[in-house]
């Protein structure tokens, strides 16, 4: 469970590097056990030298072909990795690009008008798309509040609006805030099978006229009355017209994404904001020039190929890890891949602890291995092969990660493990 944790953050934070993590860790614990403490002093001084030195050693990944190489290694797959790669670019550092099945068709890129904003699911429980991480909703009604929801009573009023114009509806209700309360009955409904209404909660719980601008944009491109609670607004005045429609939202972590119906919306929306720029003080124009950003980033969809649902999902789970590794090699660039980059850091140390050496080493070991070849001549392979690349943040964060565990276990005494369990 210790190793599966440091993995699992490898996954969080690069979406790829699980299986270097892994045995980065054994390397990290193959070592005489001595003196633990001095032992973390230096692995960590020494591991934050190999960080630096791998991003001093990275170079930009903006290009299609570079970052198509870093997709078809993650893949396996040279059409799929060209195809991440190229919608990778496209939607750079800020764009957004999503996944969803095509059940007997054929994998392909669709780019829409869309809405990126920074803010995160509420709890994972929403999750309803596990492999991916993230919650993924098609055609649900929106409601769109500055006010804080509170109390079941504010949900009540909600779902009998909802429930008023159709007996099966998922609704998603950005606000302000939301009280323990609404949260706790809205996961409730979320969770049994028998509720007729879904309520997925987004709150926007910033600075106050940052989060006012980001609903009034959701509530421009969706259609929704925007509940205004500076100008009297209440839950008690939610209606049937009170509502808006989007065609897609996708929410992971970090962010919600927002694909409107009609994305002329969008466009007319983007026109009014500059118009509006124009005329406000710089504070305030500053502020409209960060929301015309926000709704000009590029939103791409991945439809997943496949003949059956076994053949698809495994496409997808390559396909979303070659996604991963593209989009981490935007953030920090590429570095040489087959393990050699970690070997090459060994030589900006000023001086190398055992378990840095081993550590480092293993994962070119390991690759040349099971290639059948010396690992001298492996490393040579990779520095001469165009296109065998790694993002750099995946190998920042299988060092660091497997580093920090590997020192917890090194900290204890003993490790109790119960033989008759097979996990």
């Amino acid at each position: 469970k210790l190793v599966k944790e440091a993995a699992a953050k490898t996954e969080d934070n690069a979406k790829d590097g699980t299986t270097t993590t892994m045995m980065l860790m054994q390397a990290f614990l193959s070592g005489d056990g001595k003196d633990p403490l001095t032992k973390r002093k230096v692995i960590e001084h020494q591991v934050n030298e190999i960080t630096a030195a791998i991003k001093t050693a990275s170079r930009p990944a903006t290009t299609e072909s570079v970052l198509g190489d870093v997709a078809k290694i993650s893949c396996r797959d040279k059409d799929a990795g060209e195809l991440v790669g190229r919608v990778v670019a496209k939607a750079g550092k800020d764009g957004v690009v999503s996944l969803e099945d095509n059940l007997g068709g054929k994998t392909e890129a669709i780019e829409l008008e869309g809405l990126r904003l920074p803010t995160g699911y509420i709890t994972k429980q929403f999750i309803n798309q596990p492999a991916l991480g993230q919650v993924l909703l098609t055609n649900p009604s929106v409601i769109v509040t500055n006010l804080n929801l509170q109390s079941v009573q504010d949900l009540k009023v909600i779902a009998a609006a909802a429930l008023a114009n159709a007996a099966d509806r998922t609704v998603v209700v950005f606000a302000q805030d939301f009280g323990p309360e609404f949260i706790m009955w809205t996961y409730a409904n979320w969770v049994d099978p028998k509720s007729q209404l879904k309520l997925l909660p987004v709150r926007f719980s910033t600075a106050a006229d940052i989060a006012d601008g980001m609903l009034r944009d959701i509530a421009a491109v969706s259609g929704a009355v925007f509940i205004d609670s500076l100008t009297g607004g209440s839950v008690d005045k939610i209606d049937l017209e009170s509502f808006g429609v989007i065609s897609r939202l996708v929410q992971d972590r970090s962010s919600v994404t927002i694909v409107p119906t009609v994305t002329d919306k969008v466009k007319a929306h983007i026109l009014d904001l500059k118009a509006e720029a124009a005329g406000a003080k710089e504070f305030h124009a500053e502020n409209i020039r960060e929301r015309v950003a926000r709704l000009s980033n590029a939103c791409f969809v991945i439809r997943v190929g496949g003949l059956t649902d076994t053949e698809l999902r495994e496409r997808k789970t390559r396909i979303q890890d070659a996604l991963g590794a593209a989009q981490a090699a935007v953030e920090y660039g590429v570095v040489i891949g087959g393990g050699v980059a970690l070997r090459g850091a060994l030589e900006t140390l000023s001086e190398r602890c055992p378990e840095i050496v081993l550590a480092c080493k293993a994962p070119s070991e390991q690759l040349a291995a099971n290639n059948g070849m010396d690992v001298t001549d492996w490393i040579d392979l990779c520095e001469r092969t165009e296109g065998v690349l790694d993002p750099a943040k995946v190998v920042i964060e299988c060092i660091t990660n497997a580093a920090t565990q590997a020192i917890q276990i090194m900290l204890v005494d003993t490790i109790i493990v119960d033989e008759g369990v097979n996990e």
